[in-house]
């Protein structure tokens, strides 16, 4: 990977925000999203960055890790959420580890398998 991505990269796709602290796990995810046709927004680190994209950048959907180090994304799904953008946590946590606001907001486990994250993509970019 060459820097931070954007969505103008992949104009006319959908636009998958990626965020997640772990460069090496953000780099598989933006390959896996790309692979299945998407286009990228970021990868952003941190909640700043991440609400900065946002911000600037078209947005229809996006996929949160949890765990940012010193920080949580719930901030940036409490974003995400208030401009009606669907979004799907993945973490290594249990669904009841959660914040309680967001028990019910989709999940995927660490390890993401290919199969599941194309699911999940789909499904939130279907609206189902």
């Amino acid at each position: 990977m060459t820097g931070d991505r954007t969505a103008g990269s992949g104009r006319g796709k959908p636009a998958v925000l990626i965020v997640d602290d772990e460069f090496l796990l953000a780099y598989d995810l933006t390959e896996e999203v790309e692979a299945a046709g998407y286009g990228v927004v970021g990868p952003a680190h941190s909640v700043a960055s991440a609400l900065d994209l946002i911000e600037a950048e078209r947005t229809d959907c996006a996929i949160l890790d949890v765990n940012l180090g010193k920080e949580t994304s719930y901030p940036i799904a409490e974003e995400l959420a208030a401009r009606g953008i669907p979004f799907t946590f993945i973490t290594g946590y249990e669904i009841r580890q959660l914040d309680a606001s967001f028990r019910e907001a989709p999940l995927l486990c660490k390890p993401v398998q290919t199969h599941a994250l194309h699911a999940k993509l789909q499904e939130m970019l279907s609206g189902t």
